[in-house]
């Protein structure tokens, strides 16, 4: 069993928009898609919503199932329930990652990524449940922001010790 989606990579886009998801994340990506088998293409949901500043999250075909299952119990009373319909199922595409672990990138992905030319050189962050694509600079700035959170908590901080928190 696969604990998710981990690790930080970087990855170069062509000029036709193809990218190279990397291969931790492709093994999350086709053990989260039922009836997947070896030598097919697999799937990937990639959510570029207003709410997301110029980054992309990338959901397996299962997570994504998930998610929209609880936006679509929600009741139709709630205005949350057409805004989340909107923002995530409405602003999201499926893409398809082939056997070689390519996906195409779109012009409406690349534009909101920010990649304006070939060779531009993405991040990819896996969250565990999702993994988030970046243009390498804006990741370069999070983890930045990171230290400098880190620097604030003081020499005692132990990060691990936030799970104990509800």
């Amino acid at each position: 069993m696969l604990a998710g989606f981990t690790g930080t990579y970087h990855q170069k886009v062509d000029g036709k928009g193809r990218v190279s998801i990397p291969a931790d994340h492709r093994r999350v990506i086709e053990a989260g898609q039922p009836n997947w088998q070896a030598g097919e293409s697999s799937k990937v949901y990639l959510v570029f919503g207003n709410h997301l500043d110029g980054y992309i999250e990338a959901y397996t075909v299962e997570e994504y199932v998930r998610i929209t299952s609880q936006i679509k119990a929600m009741k139709r009373s709630n205005p949350m329930r057409e805004r989340l319909m909107r923002m995530f199922a409405g602003k999201s595409l499926v893409v398809d990652v082939d056997a070689n672990g390519r996906a195409i990138l779109n012009k409406q992905l690349r534009e909101k990524l920010g990649v304006s030319d070939e060779g531009a050189e993405l991040m990819f962050v896996g969250l565990i449940d999702h993994f988030e694509i970046r243009l390498k600079d804006q990741a370069d700035i999070e983890e930045a922001e990171d230290a400098a959170w880190l620097e604030e908590q003081g020499d005692d901080f132990d990060l691990m010790a936030c799970l104990d928190e509800e």
